[in-house]
């Protein structure tokens, strides 16, 4: 069974991640369960997986259990060896499951995105433009000018 998924802050290093870390071992195990399932339904052994797609059986067995997630170079091979499709791995994702990776994904792409929860189309010019003028004074005046004004904005009026 797919464990819960907690709903914890990420780390620094995980900042950087569409999904955390427990999210991503979640569907490691997910995928490592359908090639499990599939490999047993087909009456083979690791050994034999191994083989066809030139890896020793425990590294299978670490890729049936989730502890290594699965390339997708290597998931490619193993839908070929298993006479699935690559999307195979991913079917009956847990509803749970689905949703972390919908909320997480959400948070995500929201990050640059204004209240409303539309796109924050002058925020995107102002990046655009920012990014158009080349390195110098011109530029530094640009960026003081912006942060002058985001300073303003922080200030009570008097």
């Amino acid at each position: 069974m797919i464990e819960e998924i907690d709903d914890v802050a990420p780390s620094t290093a995980e900042s950087k991640r569409v999904l955390s870390k427990g999210t991503l071992k979640a569907i490691d195990k997910h995928v490592g369960s359908r090639i499990s399932a599939r490999r047993k339904e087909l009456k083979l052994s690791q050994t034999q997986i191994g083989k066809s797609i030139g890896v020793i059986y425990q590294q299978i067995v670490k890729y049936e259990s989730g502890a290594n997630r699965v390339s997708a170079s290597t998931l490619w091979e193993l839908a070929r060896s298993l006479d699935v499709p690559p999307d195979y791995f991913f079917e009956g994702m847990p509803n749970h499951l689905q949703q972390q990776i919908e909320r997480e994904h959400a948070k995500r792409c929201t990050t640059d995105r204004d209240h409303s929860g539309g796109p924050d189309e002058d925020l995107e010019r102002a990046i655009r433009a920012l990014k158009e003028i080349k390195e110098g004074p011109a530029r530094r005046a640009a960026a003081n000018l912006l942060e002058a004004l985001a300073a303003s904005q922080k200030s009570p009026a008097p």
